[in-house]
């Protein structure tokens, strides 16, 4: 199951990079930069290759985070931790590849409401499996937070640092240009 979700997680994350460039030319000037919970945009950006790549490019930092954390060295509940960080991490490819390629059916309603449902399923589906998971990992450790992320190395907390300010900049850049 391991290395299925690892393959998984990294077609999911490759896929916007074949595909985008390949449909560029049928993507719309204007595309959504945020939407609201209804799905309108809030916030449009000029189509560039930075505004066409900036989620999958998202996507990326968010697998960097994920896999740094199944890499932790665990004295207890080793296979849990794994689990729940290639869990977060297939979840969030699919995530972020479908929502990336939103922008190739941007003017087809129906099929970006069928994406969009997919999406929401999804995120329901990982909010409940960190909240499990995650609960599981903290009770386990006798709600030692601390003790969890002594586990952190100093090289992994940079490269989780590293993807959160690279995540933070990509999800921010909109609204600075």
């Amino acid at each position: 199951m391991t290395k299925t979700l690892i393959t998984l997680s990294v077609i999911l994350t490759i896929i916007p990079f074949v595909l985008l460039p390949i449909f560029y030319d049928s993507i719309p000037q204007q595309i959504p930069a945020f939407v609201d919970i209804k799905g309108n945009p809030t916030l449009m950006m000029n189509k560039s290759i930075f505004s066409v790549f900036r989620l999958p490019l998202m996507g990326i930092m968010t697998q960097i985070a994920c896999f740094t954390m199944y890499s932790v060295k665990l004295e207890y509940e080793k296979e849990k931790n794994k689990l729940l960080w290639l869990s977060i991490s297939f979840l969030a490819a699919l995530k972020m590849s479908f929502t990336s390629m939103e922008v190739l059916i941007y003017d087809n309603s129906e099929m970006l409401n069928v994406f969009r449902t997919i999406v929401l399923i999804v995120v329901c589906i990982a909010v409940i499996g960190i909240v499990f998971y995650g609960y599981s990992l903290y009770k386990k450790y006798n709600k030692q937070f601390i003790q969890y992320l002594s586990k952190v190395s100093k090289l992994q907390m940079t490269l989780l640092l590293l993807s959160l300010i690279g995540y933070v900049s990509l999800t921010l850049f909109p609204l600075i240009n």
